[in-house]
């Protein structure tokens, strides 16, 4: 007998369907990837980098009624430090735009020929169910890349 998948079961495999990449939240415009945001996205996974504590685990995917890209940050991935910095207030602060890197465009099928897609700046709402928090994100195509060099 067939039982169909309960609202939760669906939502944590459209999570699990997304792509994995690994996230440093904080801002690529301070040293050391300080203030809230995202520093970098990378599709595969690295070695971790010394003294880096904002390195999260995710899957990404686009909504596709919203348009919108979703981030699963998987939970056990974060110190209790970056769970508290950037979580903890139940919002998701982007205070800059965040440039998506070509790769992870691409890997979204978001390439566009109007120019790169961006993550918009602001507070978003998150989602929290003890194995992912999701964070649904504005984005816009048609930004130029911008390449930002770290004052040491």
């Amino acid at each position: 007998m067939y039982q169909s998948m309960s609202a939760y079961q669906q939502f944590w495999r459209n999570c699990q369907s997304g792509i994995p990449a690994e996230v440093i939240l904080g801002s690529p415009k301070t040293a050391g990837c300080k203030n809230l945001g995202i520093c970098q996205i990378k599709l595969e996974q690295t070695r971790p980098q010394a003294n880096c504590d904002n390195r999260t685990v995710a899957y990404l995917r686009i909504d596709q009624p919203t348009g919108r890209l979703l981030i699963h940050f998987l939970h056990q991935s974060m110190s209790e430090g970056c769970l508290n910095y950037f979580f903890g207030k139940g919002l998701f602060r982007m205070k800059d735009g965040f440039v998506l890197p070509t790769s992870v465009s691409s890997a979204l099928m978001l390439t566009s020929e109007r120019g790169a897609c961006r993550v918009e700046k602001g507070d978003y709402l998150i989602l929290n169910d003890d194995h992912f928090l999701t964070v649904s994100l504005r984005l816009s195509v048609g930004v130029e890349r911008q390449h930002v060099s770290l004052a040491a």
